[in-house]
């Protein structure tokens, strides 16, 4: 197809390729905003830890709950829950680990990262020792 520009310039194109572009455009746009989550979604990760461990310890009000986001050990007895909490609009997530203790199961607890409260926080009958937390 030729088309001549209000410049008096000739120019052939072949419109197949702008809709191939304008396609390849559309799709990629779609794959973009699968992942996202609403801005609204994403939380300071400090307050979602907190907001977990309430939500399990108003559901477990007998027990001890752990939550945790960074590297860790964790020998006897307790139930785990993992999620994954939205960090960025474009659907990157940050893994986020729960864990509800017995009383009397003895389950000893080590975190190997930093031991801030934006990492870790616990709830119930324990015994902290540094970054060990030995729930009884």
């Amino acid at each position: 197809m030729k088309v001549t520009t209000q410049y008096g310039v000739t120019m052939e194109y072949d419109p197949r390729q702008y809709i191939d572009f304008a396609d390849a455009l559309r799709n990629k746009t779609n794959e973009l905003v699968s992942g996202c989550v609403c801005s609204s979604d994403i939380i300071d990760q400090e307050k979602y830890l907190e907001n977990l461990l309430n939500h399990f310890e108003a559901f477990f009000p007998l027990s001890s709950v752990l939550v945790t986001n960074k590297n860790h050990t964790i020998n006897g007895g307790y139930k785990h829950f993992h999620y994954e909490q939205p960090v960025s609009i474009f659907g990157h997530t940050r893994g986020t680990d729960v864990y509800v203790i017995g009383r009397g199961y003895n389950t000893v607890f080590t975190l190997l990262g930093d031991g801030g409260f934006c990492h870790w926080t616990f709830k119930g009958w324990y015994e902290r020792r540094d970054k060990t937390v030995i729930f009884k």
